[in-house]
């Protein structure tokens, strides 16, 4: 009966440290599940800013291209006078 009831009280036990060592992985696997969130919503962000970057580059090249046409066409008139 004695045995019985030590073999009880270490079965419990063990129950309870795999129960305990379940709880640190499963809060383990969400601490790191929240980093990569966080890491991919900065990577998101990033590639938005990047995207209004090139948009505003571009922006200013075609500008850039469209002064550089006005002003050689002002010249060639010009010279043609």
């Amino acid at each position: 009966m004695k045995d019985m009831a030590m073999e009880e009280i270490a079965f419990k036990g063990a129950e309870e440290l795999e129960q305990d060592r379940l709880e640190i992985v499963l809060a383990e696997s969400e601490r790191i599940l929240n980093r990569v969130s966080e890491r991919l919503k900065r990577m998101d962000k990033r590639q938005e800013e990047m995207e209004i970057k090139y948009k505003q580059l571009d922006g200013l090249l075609y500008f850039m291209e469209w002064q550089l046409d006005k002003f050689e066409k002002e010249n060639n008139l010009k010279e043609a006078k």
